[in-house]
């Protein structure tokens, strides 16, 4: 009989500090919604649940990813140093000459900032690695005074 109420006390115990821990979270959790940094925090964690790292997609094991490149020419300009290559919205390469070439995954979008010119910009996909299915060779877009669209880079792969 004491086996058994003493195999109840510690049953209820662990219940006890179950209830109790489920409460501090409950209350720590509601006040970091409350908090505006907190919240900030908890909105990037969310986000990064969609990245894939690279031991986990096997590249750490030893298989590589091929490196895609592309290659984009300013047409009928010897340079355009104003316009810049943006990879996902990021700035990746300035055309100090004609031509830029850059290194690309799949996936990504592929823009030309033109923002800095007046006037009408044509740009030309002059060299992709192979694999790449989109953009294609020969692709043109044109600006005025904005962003210049190639779209997202597709390889074939699954």
């Amino acid at each position: 009989m004491r086996e058994r109420e003493g195999l109840l006390e510690r049953v209820e115990q662990a219940l006890r500090r179950a209830v109790v821990l489920g409460l501090v979270l409950l209350a720590v959790s509601q006040w970091m919604l409350a908090n505006d940094q907190a919240r900030i925090l908890l909105s990037y964690l969310d986000r990064g649940e969609a990245w894939t790292l690279p031991a986990l997609t096997g590249l750490a094991a030893g298989s590589r990813q091929p490196e895609l490149w592309l290659t984009i020419e300013v047409v009928g300009r010897s340079s355009a140093r104003k316009a810049e290559v943006l990879v996902n919205g990021v700035g990746a390469s300035r055309f100090q000459t004609n031509r830029v070439r850059f290194r690309v995954k799949r996936g990504d979008l592929i823009e030309v900032d033109c923002t800095g010119y007046q006037d009408r910009l044509s740009f030309r996909v002059t060299g992709v690695s192979s694999g790449i299915t989109h953009p294609v060779l020969g692709q043109e877009v044109t600006s005025e005074n904005g962003i210049a669209r190639f779209g997202l880079v597709d390889s074939g792969g699954d």
